[in-house]
């Protein structure tokens, strides 16, 4: 939930889940399914928010809040990198961590995009 502790990326193995908007009753506005993640983008903007280095994510650890809510929309099974073991990959696999990062600005502002679009739109009915 949004405001929550960032404790790791989520990567579902099976079952679908969204973005929603709590405070309009759960409204879907991004879909999510098998081989996709979650919890990247509130890293990204956790350190856009609080003014530090997306690198140094985990010096900042205590920073880090969850930017959006994702709701399971079917049985799930997913698989959770922690913070911990992100860093490792930083310190001991930077290609793969670096890849890993690649887009999260771009898919952060068009995640932000589409929760406000829908936020507008929940908001006027």
């Amino acid at each position: 939930m949004e405001g929550d502790e960032v404790e790791g990326i989520f990567f579902i193995v099976q079952g679908s889940a969204a973005f929603v908007l709590p405070s309009y009753l759960n409204t879907k506005y991004i879909d999510i399914k098998s081989g996709d993640q979650f919890g990247l983008i509130d890293i990204v903007g956790s350190a856009h928010t609080n003014e530090f280095k997306i690198d140094d994510f985990y010096r900042n650890k205590n920073k880090l809040e969850r930017q959006f809510s994702v709701l399971a929309c079917e049985n799930m099974e997913c698989q959770i990198m922690s913070l911990n073991t992100l860093h490792l990959m930083q310190q001991e696999f930077f290609e793969v961590y670096r890849k890993l990062f690649e887009d999260s600005v771009r898919i952060l502002k068009r995640a932000l995009l589409m929760k406000l679009q829908a936020m507008k739109q929940c908001s006027t009915q």
